[in-house]
C-alpha cells in the first residue's frame, strides 16, 4: 500500500469517526497481495516480449492527452518508423486509425471526416489537417474563456434643444 493509500484510509477513518459511524472500513489486506502479484506478471510479460515487439505495444498505447499536434504525430511516426525493424511494416491506413484512437475527443468531427475518405489520408495532409483543427479549436477554447464585455447603455433623452425628426416629412419638414 502506498502512502498516498494510506493517507486516504487514515482521512476516511476520521472522516467516519467525525460522523460518528461506529464500523470503519478496512483496507482489505488481500488486495496488497493481488497488487505485488499483478506487477510480477506484468514484468514477466514485459521481459518476455522481444525488443522488436514493443514499439507495436506503444502504438497501442499511443496518447494525446495533453500534448500538442505536432508532439503527438513526431511520436506516432517514431514509432511507426521502428515497425519494419520489427517486421511489422504498417500500412498509413493502420497508422492513421491508431493516431485517431490516440487523439483527444476534440477531434472527434474531424476524425468522421477523415476516417470517411475512400483513400488514406497521407501522413503529411493528416498532420496539416489536424494543425489547423488544433489552431481553430485553441482559438474557440480561448474566445469563450475571456470574460464577455457586456456593454449597456443608459437611456438618454434628447435634449431639448436639438430637433426631433421623428414622424416628419422629407428633411424635417412638418
Amino acid at each position: 500500500m502506498t502512502t498516498s493509500d494510506k493517507a486516504q484510509v487514515v482521512q476516511t477513518q476520521l472522516a467516519l469517526q467525525l460522523k460518528g459511524d461506529k464500523e470503519i472500513p478496512q483496507p482489505n489486506p488481500e488486495y496488497a497481495l493481488w497488487n505485488k502479484k499483478d506487477q510480477y506478471i506484468v514484468s514477466i510479460l514485459l521481459s518476455s516480449l522481444s525488443d522488436e515487439a514493443f514499439p507495436l505495444i506503444e502504438l497501442h498505447e499511443l496518447n494525446q492527452k495533453d500534448l500538442p499536434v505536432t508532439t503527438f504525430l513526431q511520436r506516432a511516426k517514431t514509432i511507426s518508423d521502428s515497425l519494419p525493424a520489427a517486421g511489422r511494416p504498417i500500412s498509413a491506413d493502420d497508422l492513421n486509425i491508431y493516431v485517431y484512437k490516440g487523439l483527444r475527443s476534440e477531434f472527434k468531427d474531424i476524425i468522421t471526416t477523415l476516417s470517411s475518405r475512400p483513400e488514406a489520408v497521407s501522413f503529411e495532409e493528416l498532420h496539416s489537417l489536424l494543425l489547423s483543427h488544433e489552431f481553430i479549436h485553441e482559438k474557440t477554447r480561448n474566445f469563450s474563456t475571456i470574460p464577455e464585455a457586456h456593454m449597456s447603455t443608459k437611456f438618454r433623452p434628447p435634449i431639448e434643444s436639438q430637433p426631433q425628426y421623428f414622424g416628419t416629412g422629407i428633411c424635417g419638414a412638418p
